[in-house]
């Protein structure tokens, strides 16, 4: 599955810190739909704000279920965010830097652009996905 996760992103250029975010957000939006509908105020298409906002509002609440979303969570308690939102770092992302697609061998990651704690978030979600960050 490893192999094939791997030629699906690099086929679609998604071999960036933003695709990967986007994509690990798409599955929590998944979850979203399915343990806690009532979060997405009616929404029916992925959003990356919705989906955000959703995590965090629901926090330590989140179902055990949704697994993605409490990864992210968890994430973001290890990654030291304090007050920071998960947002933060899609918005950074979206900026044109991140925005370039590239069929790499490893998730391009232009951490000079990123605080630590956003850095260290992308890396686990890369890890999550069986992927490699490029050094």
């Amino acid at each position: 599955i490893r192999s094939l996760r791997l030629e699906c992103f690099r086929s679609k250029g998604l071999m960036t810190a933003r695709g990967i975010f986007e994509f690990f957000l798409n599955w929590c939006y998944g979850e979203l739909k399915r343990f806690h509908p009532q979060t997405l105020n009616g929404i029916h298409r992925f959003s990356a704000r919705s989906t955000v906002g959703a995590i965090e509002e629901l926090g330590d609440l989140l179902s055990p279920l949704a697994t993605s979303c409490r990864s992210l969570w968890k994430f973001k308690k290890d990654c030291g965010f304090g007050t920071k939102s998960l947002y933060d770092v899609y918005a950074v992302l979206s900026e044109k830097t991140h925005g370039d697609r590239w069929h790499g061998e490893f998730v391009k990651v232009f951490k000079s652009s990123l605080e630590q704690h956003q850095v260290c978030l992308i890396t686990k979600v890369a890890e999550i996905l069986d992927l490699t960050v490029d050094d």
